[in-house]
């Protein structure tokens, strides 16, 4: 970024144009500190896509009495920001909700229950409306796997256009499948694929 060619820019700036700062820190600990970071529209609407996901996960939940070891190992690593965060997103496919909260909590991101923004969108407004219609999915997940394992791609092409019409973004990491709700995330469509 160059001040001179007008793309740069502070956190003071990027707060005035209304980015909440759990954003802000969120896409600047996703950059390694001796990385040049560039913020860009498409990393803070993901950025905001996770937290979402996170802070409803964990609304109401007591945090872990410790933070998972290895994060501290990454963090004690060169202060491995970004490689903590791709372990929370562990935490977060595992639903392992107290653990992620510590996490959060260690990084810096607020407890979810002094802030609201979050809660702006109604289908995401609570951990138990969201975790709990994310796991029923579960199983239409797994299936979607064994259609994959099968070398089935136009049913298990069928079968994930259905659970993303609902608003649900499916992926396979190392643990399996995952199912991530996005922006337009809606249970009562989930109910009607069952």
């Amino acid at each position: 970024m160059s001040k001179s060619l007008g793309n740069f820019f502070t956190v003071r700036d990027l707060l005035d144009q209304g980015v909440p700062g759990p954003v802000i820190r969120f896409v600047m600990l996703s950059t390694h500190y001796r990385k040049p970071m560039d913020w860009t529209e498409k990393k803070a609407s993901d950025a905001k896509r996770v937290l979402k996901t996170w802070f409803s996960m964990t609304d109401g939940i007591e945090p872990a009495d410790d933070v998972p070891n290895a994060i501290l190992k990454l963090l004690a690593n060169d202060l491995n920001t970004a490689g903590a965060i791709s372990e929370m997103h562990s935490l977060a496919n595992q639903n392992e909700a107290s653990k992620l909260k510590a996490a959060m909590l260690l990084l810096g991101f607020p407890p979810s229950e002094i802030i609201d923004w979050f809660r702006a969108d109604p289908k995401m407004s609570s951990y138990g409306n969201l975790h709990a219609s994310l796991s029923k999915i579960q199983p239409l997940t797994e299936e979607w796997q064994k259609l994959r394992n099968a070398k089935d791609y136009e049913a298990a092409d069928r079968l994930k256009e259905k659970i993303e019409a609902c608003g649900v973004k499916l992926s396979v990491g190392a643990a399996g499948p995952n199912a991530e709700a996005t922006e337009n995330f809606d249970p009562a469509k989930l109910e009607d694929l069952k």
